[in-house]
């Protein structure tokens, strides 16, 4: 009895493992999904300044079909001020013109009207105030007092504001959203007319098509273990036409059901159209450009939105190398014996999701309602009963869990 609750237990702490890392690895995918449709382009002269940063918002409006764009630029170690209790900080200043959620698409944000607002990032807001609860509070920054309208999450040592007439020309990049059914460089090309022509193209969505792709590979492999594992129950079921049938359907609808919780099909996208699929030249030109986008993602400055990215694309790879390696190990080979012994590890993989997304802090609510969390592990568990159960029917031994 001990060691069989050993055994219980050890398969319920890798499964605790996976299903942290997993949920972990999500939040980090998600936290950026409102990045995907963007573009960033840069110029390595001929910045804006203000005067000439709003003039170009301004042209935009007079289009039929106006671009939706921020245009910004950072100035290092700028001296920002909470004059009450006379503490200074030198800290990066982005000045941008324009709507900051297009460079941090979480947490609170600037329109192009919040000239005497700001935001702080959360480390810089505790070193000033000595609390991250500073909403409402005043803070002064080139002669100018701001009211700080919220805190960035992830971002460090860094203020961010609106620019004005007076800011000097330091605004070399523009963040561009992609219309929905648009190539990210048909976009882009267009929106150089207004802009000028960039020296440095990103489109954001080539870059983040890889955490997806990553956060896929592990219903990718509980889907192709499963299937591997059915058609050995099968073949043995091969003389009785009736079973045989029924095992392929149950075993079918698993298999999609995992595909579907591990939305597999948003692994790297390509704009895709039907009468392309057999154009080479389409093809190769998709993934030059997917292989341009991380070029140039290596060669930029690096700057708090471009950190960000990087930092939630290494975490996402981080964590889900370590869920597949725990899987492909040990959870690949779990054989629950009994409805109690589904039911304790199905529990036991529903409490590590809640668990995931109270870990995951201020990204909680980009998981809290992903199904894939929630279920994917739990659908696992029940398919490998499932083909134990078929195992023992068809004379085998039965194999403890």
């Amino acid at each position: 009895m001990k060691s069989r609750i050993k055994v219980y237990m050890g398969w319920a702490l890798l499964l605790v493992i996976m299903v942290l890392c997993y949920g972990l690895a999500l939040a980090n995918s998600q936290s950026l999904i409102g990045q995907e449709q963007s573009c960033m382009l840069y110029k390595k002269a001929d910045f804006l300044n203000g005067k000439e940063a709003f003039a170009l918002q301004e042209r935009n409006k007079e289009i039929e079909d106006p671009f939706s764009f921020t245009l910004w630029g950072s100035k290092k170690k700028q001296e920002i001020c909470f004059q009450e209790y006379g503490r200074k900080k030198n800290a990066e200043v982005l000045l941008i013109c324009g709507n900051s959620n297009l460079l941090f698409p979480t947490g609170p944000y600037l329109g192009i009207s919040d000239e005497e607002s700001c935001l702080l990032s959360g480390d810089l807001a505790y070193e000033l105030f000595g609390s991250r609860d500073v909403k409402g509070q005043k803070i002064c920054y080139g002669r100018k007092e701001y009211t700080i309208k919220g805190i960035l999450e992830q971002v460090k040592q860094t203020m961010v504001v609106q620019a004005d007439n007076k800011t000097e020309a330091i605004m070399d990049a523009a963040a561009l959203r992609i219309p929905k059914g648009r190539l990210a460089s048909l976009a882009a090309s267009d929106f150089e007319q207004l802009y000028g022509v960039a020296d440095l193209k990103l489109n954001l969505n080539a870059v983040l098509s890889w955490g997806r792709f990553f956060v896929s590979l592990l219903p990718l492999c509980m889907t192709f273990l499963l299937a591997g594992a059915a058609v050995k129950r099968i073949i043995s079921f091969r003389q009785v036409p009736i079973q045989c049938f029924v095992l392929s359907a149950v075993v079918i609808l698993f298999i999609l059901f995992c595909l579907w919780l591990g939305e597999c099909g948003q692994g790297l996208s390509f704009p895709f159209a039907p009468s392309k699929w057999s154009d080479f030249q389409y093809w190769k030109e998709a993934f030059q450009e997917l292989g341009r986008g991380f070029w140039n993602f290596i060669v930029i400055e690096k700057r708090e939105p471009e950190r960000i990215i990087i930092e939630n694309l290494l975490s996402t790879v981080k964590y889900m190398c370590f869920s597949i390696l725990v899987f492909l190990l040990f959870i690949r080979k779990i054989k629950p014996v009994s409805e109690w012994n589904v039911l304790f590890y199905c529990s036991i993989c529903i409490g590590t999701a809640f668990l995931a997304v109270l870990g995951s802090g201020a990204d909680a609510r980009n998981i809290v309602e992903s199904t894939s969390l929630w279920l994917l592990p739990s659908v696992f568990v029940a398919a490998a009963f499932f083909l134990n159960k078929c195992y023992s029917l068809c004379g085998s031994k039965k194999v403890n869990g």
